[in-house]
């Protein structure tokens, strides 16, 4: 996911096999955390989306207890005027 680019080293002296361990493992490094990182910002964005159905949902379900709530009240009216009526 990146590259590293390496020059001549400033003593001018080869890099030798710990030189290459090290680079080795600083890469290996590097890589984990850009693979952290891209998953970091997916869970982010699966995150917001969650939060965003779920403030849909709630409000549909609020909505739909209000609705339930007024159905009630109009069954009673009914029935309060049928009694009237009949």
């Amino acid at each position: 996911m990146g590259i590293l680019f390496l020059g001549e080293k400033l003593s001018g002296n080869p890099y030798s096999r710990e030189d290459i361990k090290l680079l080795d493992s600083i890469s290996y490094q590097m890589a984990i955390s850009l693979q952290n990182s891209l998953l970091y910002e997916e869970i982010k964005k699966d995150k917001e989306v969650l939060e965003r159905f779920y403030k849909l949902t709630v409000g549909r379900e609020v909505k739909m207890a209000e609705l339930k709530e007024k159905i009630r009240g109009l069954e009673e009216k009914l029935k309060e005027n049928k009694g009237k009526i009949g």
